[in-house]
């Protein structure tokens, strides 16, 4: 193991946020992954959107039926339903991976603004896992989305973008020239032979998962592995 690794703080405690959409399940998938090499608890999250909660209350709230094309006479129930439900699904996606791991955690529920919550959530814990995009119709390719971006320029504490599951078997790779990413990578790794040091992001494949510096992270979202991204120094 590269002696810089060493400098890396223990990771005990990993966090995901999901939300049951396919990118989260994939986000779900990799920190379990994670965690088991790490040995660390694993806990999930869920951001009931504080925007979206406070329509159930609102007067001037009206829903119209799809089907029908009318007004829905229970419009609070509506709302307020849909997000019981997706945060039960998020809950049993969550129970579904912690057989998985060897110390998984709780499963958390806040309120809020969902960048914010997330932010904070983030800045709690030793990695924070997330989807590389929340609309599951994005392009594979496409940029980040915006709350995945405001963690990684704005985190204190490593951040995974998963853009696919990451599987014990994942190899874990680093620029050669990007230093402030190299003692996580090594820590992630394990061992020296378990490190692919790669000259360029195109080198990676999609099984890799591509430890980098915050400084460069945003410009590999063409990369076509997960990213993980070291706090800044």
């Amino acid at each position: 193991m590269d002696k810089a690794a060493h400098t890396m703080p223990p990771t005990r405690r990993i966090m995901v946020a999901i939300d049951a959409s396919p990118l989260s399940l994939a986000a779900a998938t990799a920190a379990a992954a994670v965690a088991r090499r790490l040995g660390s608890v694993l806990e999930g999250l869920f951001v009931e959107d504080i925007n979206l909660a406070r329509l159930t209350d609102h007067p001037e709230v009206t829903v119209v039926s799809i089907l029908h094309a009318r007004h829905h006479p229970e419009y609070h129930y509506v709302i307020g339903q849909a997000l019981r439900l997706q945060q039960t699904a998020a809950r049993r996606a969550f129970e579904a991976i912690t057989p998985l791991c060897p110390l998984p955690g709780g499963f958390h529920v806040r309120r809020g603004r969902v960048a914010v919550e997330m932010l904070a959530a983030a800045n709690e814990c030793d990695l924070f896992v997330i989807g590389w995009h929340g609309d599951e119709a994005t392009p594979r390719d496409a940029a980040f989305g915006t709350i995945a971006r405001a963690l990684i320029e704005t985190c204190r504490r490593p951040v995974l973008v998963a853009r696919q599951t990451v599987e014990d078997s994942t190899r874990i790779a680093v620029l050669r020239d990007d230093a402030a990413a190299q003692p996580l990578a090594g820590v992630l790794a394990g061992e020296e032979g378990d490190l692919d040091r790669l000259s360029h992001p195109t080198e990676a494949a999609p099984d890799h998962l591509l430890v980098v510096s915050r400084s460069v992270a945003v410009d590999l979202q063409g990369a076509p592995c997960s990213l993980l991204v070291a706090p800044p120094a």
